[in-house]
């Protein structure tokens, strides 16, 4: 399933998702500072979840509305072209 064809409800309970995740890791660290161990471990697997599915949102995100921005896309190609030359030691060809 290539992502330009995920309507926009997807992308939106994605988005309702991430949030609620990013809400209950809040909560565990904030319960593991205040109750102790097991709120920990909970808010490390809150995160990573956080991390992946923020990633999977930007994905989808970038796919549908790159067309509608050309001017932006351009500006992150090169800013990409940028960091290349610079952490690579020379610039692209």
């Amino acid at each position: 399933m290539a992502t330009s064809s995920l309507s926009q409800s997807a992308v939106g309970w994605l988005a309702i998702a991430t949030g609620v995740v990013g809400l209950f890791a809040v909560a565990f660290i904030t319960l593991f500072f205040t109750a102790g161990a097991p709120f920990g471990a909970l808010n490390d697997i809150s995160n990573g979840l956080l991390a992946i599915l923020s990633g999977v949102l930007a994905a989808m995100v970038y796919s549908q509305y790159r067309a509608q921005a050309p001017f932006l896309s351009l500006v992150r190609q090169q800013h990409q072209r940028l960091y290349r030359a610079i952490f690579s030691g020379r610039a692209e060809e």
